[in-house]
């Protein structure tokens, strides 16, 4: 078995060359990740298998900004504002984050489809979307695949998505729309709406 310091020679170029890949966000965390998966998976094992990093395609990198998986199977999500998203109102937000959530998803979990009481609610929570007009959304959207609580995007959804993302991640792009810290009144029902 290899000692530490013979292993982290051996691996720390291609770690370190792997983590520049990833936004600066990520590096030090997944750094930390690597190394500690590194040492762990030598004082476990016997005999030392080999580190196999994955391979780096733009398409990995554009993904890896905004979702990874954590050692333990997690999924995070890196949005890290809803007017990253560029939507033009709430509901447009609402279409922009569930595609994207789905499609960032599916993509990093290497999955089909995406739970929508684990996954999209609780997002939709964190971003205060989740209400009526989502409901609806999720409800009748003709680009969102539906199996049980499994969801999925079809073909022309994939594609969409893919713009969205792009969008996110341009920073040359104005930012969208943000809900209100309030909710609008209706005067006619005497209800209040959520903003949208």
């Amino acid at each position: 078995m290899k000692n530490n310091y013979e292993l982290l020679k051996e691996k720390l170029p291609e770690i370190v060359e792997f983590v520049k890949q990833l936004p600066e966000n990520l590096q030090e965390k997944s750094l930390e990740m690597l190394l500690l998966s590194l040492f762990e998976g030598n004082i476990k094992k016997e005999s030392s298998e080999p580190i196999i990093l994955p391979e780096r395609s733009q398409d990995i990198k554009q993904i890896n900004k905004l979702g990874y998986k954590t050692d333990s199977g997690e999924f995070h999500f890196l949005l890290r504002n809803i007017s990253n998203l560029k939507a033009k109102n709430g509901i447009d937000a609402i279409k922009r984050l569930i595609y994207v959530l789905i499609r960032i998803y599916t993509q990093v979990m290497d999955v089909e489809t995406i739970s929508r009481k684990d996954i999209i609610n609780p997002e939709l929570k964190n971003w205060r979307l989740y209400h009526g007009s989502s409901y609806d959304f999720l409800a009748n959207d003709r680009g969102i695949l539906k199996n049980n609580d499994n969801y999925s995007l079809d073909k022309t959804a994939e594609i969409e998505a893919d713009e969205f993302i792009s969008e996110v991640l341009n920073d040359s792009i104005e930012q969208g729309w943000v809900p209100s810290s309030k909710r609008k009144s209706n005067k006619k029902l005497g209800k209040k709406t959520e903003d949208g």
